[in-house]
């Protein structure tokens, strides 16, 4: 009893400390960048810098958490779990730290948010890989992975009002001091990581042989057995499997069951010959790009525009936290979709654009009436989470093993990039305008487009269907 006590309590307590790092993770990389709507005035104020280049460098840490993850899913094959859990939680909180104790410009917001960025990059994808490799057991797996991943929603909702109270307490530098120490939490759960023991390891690898991954908008989001039906469960960031002891990385996306001589390709051509196999992963591309655009403009704008409206301070950021709301039941639409077997692109990104586009126009044209601008906020939320569930599940459903990983790889490229230049524009627009109504309204145009696009992706299906 209790040499069975003994290998329980170490399994159970590892299983714990990756949950409890990977909804630290989740819910600090996706709120953070939410929460910089509630400074992004203030920002422009005291830095002296356009909204355009705000629009550009605030969401450089969200851009480079999609751009790193293989990067960091390689360095904790290499070194450990552990290891790069703690320094990454160390980068992120060492990057917030500086931004408050630097005078604020904007080569020092670059070079910080850089930093966020690379210490979240690096530690987004190996806390899927460690929850993976504790909990192997793909139904309770599933169930945990949907709970961690709704932290990044929860940050969503809680974390720009945080903001907002430390702002008014301490100001713009005392509020990224306290939320870099918030951050730091991320290194004590990395030190609460234990290394598999030898038989754990051995176990899991013998688990994953009769296994097969597929992902969402970050990468892959569960396994299911080679003999069953697909049933997607929730989001992560994943890659390449890995060991915690730093052996090499089982990589099962490059499907080297499935031989195509393309795949032997290097460089440009071997990804653009992905999108002339399978028109679905350039869809798929395009729409990864349109939905980070808007998620940018919205992040930043939303609360300015609640204030232009004459709401106070509070009211604006609160519109966010509903926003978040609204994603939490979008991606619960998702699943059920899912669950029916409803497997139209149409019905994720086309009727979701439709009710996107409406919501932001509502958003812009819509006076100071308060309740009808939370109905809105809350409205324009669902798309968005049922976007970011479906993304990664019609990769799954659409795409072939052996383009899988390549496609997932473009689709992290194409949301870092729509960030990117989702911020520039929305700060441009605004900018120019200095009004919010107009960034709303560029974004109710995106989504016209994402409604055309899902479309005819739509009717090609239909037309190589028959």
């Amino acid at each position: 009893m209790s040499g069975n006590l003994k290998s329980w309590l170490p399994k159970r307590f590892n299983q714990v400390s990756a949950f409890i790092a990977r909804c630290l993770i989740c819910f600090f990389e996706a709120g953070s960048l939410k929460s910089y709507g509630v400074l992004v005035e203030d920002l422009t104020k005291q830095t002296q810098m356009s909204f355009a280049m705000a629009g550009l460098i605030l969401p450089l840490q969200h851009s480079l958490s999609y751009i790193l993850a293989p990067v960091g899913t390689a360095l904790a094959n290499r070194f450990g779990y552990r290891t790069i859990t703690v320094i990454g939680g160390f980068l992120a909180g060492l990057g917030y730290i500086s931004n408050g104790i630097f005078p604020l410009s904007p080569i020092v917001l670059i070079i910080f948010c850089a930093c966020i960025g690379c210490g979240y990059g690096i530690v987004y994808a190996p806390s899927f890989v460690f929850l993976k490799v504790n909990i192997p057991e793909d139904a309770t797996f599933g169930i945990v992975q949907i709970l961690t991943d709704q932290f990044i929603y929860i940050g969503i909702c809680i974390l720009p009002v945080l903001f907002d109270k430390f702002q008014d307490i301490y100001g713009t530098q005392g509020a990224l001091l306290l939320f870099g120490g918030l951050n730091l939490h991320i290194v004590v759960a990395g030190v609460l990581m234990r290394p598999l023991s030898p038989s754990d390891e051995n176990e899991n690898r013998g688990n994953k042989d009769d296994q097969k991954n597929y992902t969402d908008s970050h990468g892959i989001i569960g396994a299911y057995e080679k003999d069953d039906e697909l049933q997607p469960l929730g989001s992560s960031t994943l890659i390449q499997h890995g060991t915690p002891d730093g052996e090499s990385a089982t990589n099962e996306l490059h499907g080297q069951s499935d031989f195509n001589p393309e795949d032997q390709l290097c460089g440009f051509y071997a990804y653009i010959s992905v999108f002339n196999r399978n028109k679905s992963a350039l869809f798929l591309t395009i729409i990864a790009f349109f939905h980070a655009f808007n998620i940018s403009g919205w992040v930043l704008f939303l609360v300015p525009i609640g204030k232009e409206k004459g709401l106070l301070s509070s009211q604006a950021v609160l519109l966010s936290s509903v926003a978040g709301v609204g994603a939490l039941f979008g991606r619960v639409l998702c699943i059920i979709l899912f669950w029916k077997e409803v497997h139209n692109p149409f019905y994720y990104f086309g009727l979701s654009a439709i009710v996107q586009c409406l919501s932001f126009t509502c958003l812009a044209l819509v006076g100071n009436n308060y309740t009808k601008l939370v109905i809105a906020s809350f409205i324009t939320g669902v798309p968005f989470g049922v976007f970011s569930a479906a993304i990664g599940s019609m990769c799954a459903l659409k795409v072939s093993s052996s383009d899988f990983s390549r496609t997932v790889e473009l689709v992290f490229v194409s949301v870092a990039v729509g960030t990117e230049i989702g911020g520039g524009v929305s700060g441009a627009v605004y900018d120019y305008s200095w009004s919010g109504v107009p960034v709303f309204l560029v974004i109710a145009a995106s989504d016209l487009f994402l409604v055309f696009l899902s479309f005819v992706w739509w009717l090609w299906e239909e037309n190589t269907t028959d």
